[in-house]
């Protein structure tokens, strides 16, 4: 049944090569040999068109296994498309994901990445992707999409990383525009990543083997998007839930709304390491100093705190955090020196900066920042771009716990600490770390193979132009001799007339300046022209 496709397609194919074969020559004009030699060259093609022809239908007619639709990528694509037209619809004019700077956020799962988009001061709007159901922030489905200050942020869930092909799909599908990189914009839009991970992921029993294991694991991932973007991708990496910390409150209670805003964390430098050698000495001493630099801040900043509080036991607690953060110095150094380990194949990422952030206590008075924040006026917020931050950290408290009865007076509401900076002052701010991957490999292999076009192309031609330069000089040289015998006096026979040799002499001048051979070949030679000043 299924053999009569294939000998139809097969033979109708051979049977055009082989009408070509018969009219063609005859309707140009070919005769002789070149006659045979284009019949049979179109015989061969046809012969080779007819087994392609033959193949493809077979395979095309083979029944297909019924692909099973993932059902996690399926959800992946419909917030992915939801996100294209959101931008594509946008005021101002349209946007594109692969036009757009984004941020690749991810982490393992709790590792409150979500509320950090949220939190970070960037007053992002939701894309696509599920945030708020009812009042609280829930665990991301696959992933949430924002747009903020002309950057996407692009939330992977702690599911999709897991996965290999799911994480490589997002990557794939938020890779940068490349041709208009490599011949028009001269750079394509940037890429970078934050990785969150929880402080209590280094308090849990088994920390000392499974933090390594999680580095690991959450290196390939980003290995794949290096090499899938095709750059070297930077990676700043969020310690968050650092109010796990033992003493964490007691030492941030009284910080005033500035020191709340400001950094804690370190920067790295610039640096490319040759060997994973050269990496770890380096590395280990940077990560050593940046450490060591924080432990001294904080323990500086207590001569400032210290006082502001009444209690002597809440200020013995509190002179007690930076000791407690400098005891996971050495797992965090190991974890972050894991992370971004250089290797020996393709591009890979590298460590730009850690930070850390957590969560205070703080008492408001405004009876209006009491109400409980309905759906509505949530996704009303998000839709007119408001940032809604307190509101939307008021959903983080107790999840599970039904809302109890507002009333007036004071309230503890949750603060994030030391987080905004670290989107608007670090990340949206890093010129040198945007720089680094506004070119990558993608973009010099499309330049490598348009001047490898241009220069097979200039080579053709001065192959083209050297044939024809010695094909022309032939002629040249011909009409030269030809002309010296017409100048030559020609013998006068009897009579008057002149010899059979000068009349053949000035026949074979006038032939050569027409582009005809002295033994009589019509046509011209294989040549693109005649070099000017021939006299002729």
């Amino acid at each position: 049944m299924m053999r009569a496709p294939i000998w139809v397609g097969a033979s109708s194919t051979a049977l055009v090569f082989m009408a070509l074969a018969w009219f063609l020559p005859t309707f140009l004009g070919i005769e002789g040999r070149q006659l045979w030699i284009l019949r049979g060259g179109l015989g061969v093609l046809g012969l080779v068109g007819a087994a392609l022809v033959a193949r493809v239908i077979h395979l095309r007619s083979r029944p297909k296994r019924p692909r099973e639709r993932d059902p996690d990528e399926e959800r992946l694509e419909a917030v992915l498309a939801e996100a294209r037209k959101r931008l594509a619809g946008a005021q101002g004019g349209a946007r594109r994901l692969d036009n757009l700077p984004a941020i690749l956020v991810l982490g393992p799962p709790a590792s409150t990445k979500t509320t950090a988009v949220i939190q970070s001061g960037m007053e992002p709007e939701l894309l696509a992707g599920e945030v708020y159901r009812g009042d609280v922030v829930v665990p991301t489905d696959s992933a949430n999409l924002w747009y903020a200050d002309g950057v996407v942020v692009a939330e992977a869930s702690g599911e999709l990383i897991e996965k290999a092909g799911r994480w490589r799909s997002l990557v794939e599908k938020l890779r940068p525009a490349r041709l208009r990189a490599a011949f028009f914009r001269g750079r394509q839009a940037p890429r970078v990543a934050l990785l969150c991970v929880g402080v209590d992921e280094f308090l849990k029993p088994g920390a000392a083997r499974a933090i390594p294991e999680l580095a690991r694991s959450l290196r390939e991932r980003l290995v794949e998007a290096s090499q899938l973007l095709g750059i070297h991708l930077p990676v700043y990496v969020l310690f968050t839930r650092a109010d796990r910390l033992p003493y964490f409150d007691e030492f941030t209670r009284n910080l005033s709304a500035d020191e709340a805003a400001e950094i804690l964390g370190a920067t790295l430098p610039l640096r490319t390491f040759d060997s994973s050698s050269s990496y770890g000495d380096g590395q280990s001493r940077r990560l050593t100093e940046a450490l060591e630099g924080i432990q001294r801040g904080l323990a500086s900043k207590r001569l400032d705190l210290l006082p502001r509080e009444s209690s002597e036991e809440t200020r013995q607690a509190a002179y007690e955090f930076p000791r407690e953060l400098g005891k996971l110095a050495d797992p965090m150094q190991e974890f972050l020196m894991e992370l971004c380990r250089p290797g020996h194949l393709g591009a890979g990422p590298f460590l730009r900066g850690f930070y850390l952030t957590g969560v205070r206590a703080v008492l408001v008075d405004d009876p209006s920042l009491h109400a409980a924040p309905t759906p509505e006026t949530r996704r009303e917020a998000m839709d007119a771009g408001a940032t809604g931050v307190f509101k939307a950290a008021r959903a983080q408290m107790p999840e599970s716990a039904p809302q109890p009865a507002r009333t007036g007076g004071p309230r503890k509401v949750p603060q994030w600490l030391f987080l905004r900076g670290v989107f608007q002052r670090v990340i949206l701010d890093d010129g040198n770390a945007m720089g680094v991957t506004t070119s990558g490999s993608r973009v010099s292999l499309v330049r490598r193979l348009f001047l490898g076009a241009v220069t097979a192309a200039a080579l053709v031609w001065l192959v083209g132009m050297t044939v024809s330069l010695v094909a022309n000089r032939g002629v040249h040289a011909e009409v030269e001799t030809a002309l010296r015998g017409v100048e030559s006096p020609p013998p006068v026979q009897a009579g008057g007339a002149v010899g059979a040799g000068g009349v053949a002499g000035a026949e074979a001048a006038a032939g050569a300046a027409q582009g005809e051979t002295p033994e009589g070949a019509d046509g011209v030679p294989e040549s693109v022209g005649v070099p000017e000043g021939l006299p002729v």
